[in-house]
């Protein structure tokens, strides 16, 4: 029965450390495309005196991934 418990607990652990890799490789690229979007969008959109708003609207809009990507 002790057996069965710890072949239980290695799958589990194998499954969660495979979930970690996928995610750790995951999310650098997706906080890059944030980044890069946000990047883009506050340049076209601050003039000098909407910092704030630009902003706001910005991580919004970079939050929301278009359907066509």
């Amino acid at each position: 029965m002790g057996s069965k418990m710890a072949d239980r607990k290695l799958v589990f652990v194998a499954f969660f450390l495979v979930a970690v890799m996928m995610a750790a490789a995951v999310l650098p690229a997706a906080a890059q495309d944030f980044g890069q979007c946000l990047k883009d969008c506050i340049d076209s959109c601050y003039d000098g005196t909407n910092a704030a708003e630009c902003s706001d609207m910005c991580s919004q809009a970079c939050l929301i991934k278009p359907k066509n990507k």
